[in-house]
């Protein structure tokens, strides 16, 4: 018992132990995989008996004794690796099996894995790790833990000590053979998965170029429209860089302080958020945000449009204007509602990084 000998002192041996404390203190507790698309189940080209791994890297944190905790395992996969000749099912019975990353490394002390019998055995990552195939996982957990959604939940017997990465479960119906695509659940998770919230306000005291009040003056339906206002063409806040990174992101854009004017008749519309160009071939547009009028109330109104998803491959990596756009559909044009100069526009995107 005492101090490791840290990092790094010249002369001095340091043990396999400490790295992987220090792997974990840099990546934080927990499992997961590096990036969006690592280590990703996927069936066989021709659907049989096994399926396969996708290349990527991940962290286990060791589950092998109370003291190793803090201790966590780096494994990365280079190529696309396949698993075949896993049982099927009877015509009884359904079965879920639970596919993991194991760590085998010989010094662990609750689970047995041997140690390589040479020294290029040594130097062979799959001495040390391999894809394994829990059957029937959810006769490991009580009743109420079912169904199996990671290794953690695995406290008793054979598998309670073992160390790896959630990847996937395969459900199965009764009387299979063949693994597909439907049958397998994806239960990655990202290890640090990537945030990043952008907020912008366009302020019409601020810019200018607004006399009196600006209506709807689009009367050409989704996903034409136009810009409104018709500020927000040229407005600089509204440019982002879409981080390279991102594979998710929440959209909202918010119309405060827009004017209703009663007296005018009825009418309806739309609201959305544009990103990109019309031109622009990779143009993308939100769902619709309906807009009816306060026919005999004269006051001010607020607008929210937002919209949560996967960004568009092409959109990924690029800088991109997002457009505030608006229709009117029935009524005339004093009877929709208007940007005046107190009015403001909020722009904000959260950008999240998600398994794909």
């Amino acid at each position: 018992m005492g101090f490791y000998v840290p990092h790094v002192i010249n002369g001095s041996k340091h043990s396999a132990r400490l790295f992987r404390r220090t792997l974990q203190k840099e990546n934080g507790p927990g499992s997961g995989v590096d990036q969006p698309g690592d280590l990703k189940v996927l069936p066989l080209n021709q659907p049989g008996t096994g399926f396969r791994v996708m290349p990527g890297g991940g962290i286990a944190q060791s589950r092998d004794t109370d003291g190793s905790r803090r201790e966590s395992y780096g494994p990365i996969l280079d190529g696309e690796l396949t698993v075949t000749d896993v049982p099927g099912t009877g015509s009884q019975t359904t079965r879920r099996d639970l596919i993991i990353l194991e760590i085998t490394d010989p010094e662990m002390e609750s689970v047995t894995y041997l140690e390589p019998v040479t020294p290029e055995s040594w130097q062979d990552g799959d001495s040390f790790c391999r894809i394994t195939v829990i059957p029937n996982v959810d006769a490991l957990v009580p009743q109420e833990q079912r169904p199996v959604t990671s290794l953690n939940q695995i406290k008793s017997g054979a598998y309670a000590n073992v160390t790896g990465i959630t990847l996937a479960a395969i459900d199965w119906p009764k009387s299979t053979a063949t693994i597909t695509a439907d049958m397998i659940t994806d239960l990655r998770a990202l290890q640090n998965p990537r945030r990043e919230s952008i907020a912008r306000t366009m302020s019409l005291q601020e810019i200018g170029g607004l006399e009196g009040r600006q209506h709807i003056t689009s009367t050409t339906a989704y996903p034409a429209g136009g810009t409104f206002p018709t500020q927000g063409n040229l407005y600089q806040g509204f440019l982002l860089d879409i981080p390279e990174w991102a594979t998710h992101w929440n959209v909202q854009m918010e119309w405060m302080g827009l004017g209703n004017y009663g007296g005018k008749g009825n009418g309806w519309g739309y609201f959305w958020i544009q990103c990109g160009q019309t031109v622009d071939p990779d143009v993308w547009r939100s769902r619709v945000r309906g807009w009816d009028t306060l026919e005999n109330v004269t006051t001010f109104i607020d607008i929210a449009v937002s919209q949560e998803g996967r960004i568009p491959e092409k959109l990924i990596g690029t800088s991109k204007r997002f457009f505030p756009r608006a229709v009117r559909m029935s009524g005339v044009l004093e009877c929709t509602p208007a940007i005046v100069w107190s009015s403001q526009l909020k722009l904000t995107v959260d950008f999240e990084q998600r398994i794909v």
